[in-house]
């Protein structure tokens, strides 16, 4: 992860190849990195963005955890679940003004994270996904109250229960991203961070402290326990990964074949 400065502009950047998987080193470094940010006197706002074309983010590194024991699955399954909590409180919490810059697959806790900032400009390509009923999980990291705030409960109940490719139409129908009419965001979302910069800062920052005063975090450690004690969640992941390969097997199968039957003929 990348942290430029541009006056009272942070452009924080995610670049870990091949998807910003959320892994507990990642988590770890973000976690840090918005802790500096919290000091530097000189910010003001924070921009949130993805290096990587095609996505910001696959959400957390699941695709391992079907490796570990049980027991340590749970466990590492809580623990990066907690610490995208403790991100997603600091977002909220904090003094300065986060905005996240969007484009491609946004999936699972990074949602969480995107839902978390106070603003969200997404391209045409953005579209979101929280896999948790597929896999048995829950979005116990902060999200379900984010998504609630800006959607209201209706639209959260298609966000995170139906396991649905939610498209950035649908998403700025719902009012959870504002619209981008350029192709490239990001200037579009430095531009807005530099208009914000000219605001008084304290007026900001208690405005946000009062829009947020009344919809307080809380982490549901009993409703993971029961989740990650469960053998539910693994066992789906593991099924899930397995066609997930089968596919992908599938997938070269035929580009092969293809590529054959055109060489023959």
């Amino acid at each position: 992860m990348e942290v430029r400065k541009m006056g009272s502009i942070r452009l924080l950047t995610m670049d870990e190849k091949p998807a910003n998987s959320l892994t507990p080193e990642i988590l770890h470094e973000l976690a840090g990195l918005l802790r500096d940010l919290e000091k530097d006197r000189e910010a003001r706002t924070v921009v949130l963005c993805s290096r990587i074309p095609t996505l910001f983010s696959s959400g957390l590194a699941l695709r391992e955890l079907t490796s570990k024991t049980r027991t340590r699955a749970s466990l590492s399954l809580f623990w990066m679940v907690h610490q995208v909590y403790r991100i997603v409180k600091g977002i909220r919490s904090s003094r300065l003004i986060y905005i996240a810059s969007l484009h491609g697959a946004v999936i699972g806790s990074a949602v969480s994270l995107a839902a978390a900032c106070d603003f969200r400009f997404a391209s045409e390509s953005t579209w979101f996904w929280l896999p948790d009923p597929l896999y048995g999980g829950l979005l116990a990291d902060g999200g379900l109250t984010c998504i609630r705030e800006w959607v209201g409960v209706q639209g959260a109940y298609r966000f995170c229960m139906t396991n649905a490719r939610i498209s950035l139409r649908e998403a700025q129908s719902l009012g959870f991203v504002s619209p981008c009419p350029e192709a490239d965001i990001l200037p579009m979302a430095l531009e807005f961070a530099k208009n914000l910069g000219h605001c008084a800062e304290s007026t900001l920052y208690e405005t946000k402290r009062l829009l947020r005063k009344r919809r307080g975090l809380s982490f549901p450690w009993r409703q993971l326990i029961r989740i990650t004690a469960s053998e539910d969640w693994r066992d789906r992941l593991q099924e899930i990964q397995t066609k997930g390969n089968k596919g992908h097997e599938a997938s070269r199968e035929n580009h092969c074949h293809n590529r054959r039957h055109r060489w023959y003929r």
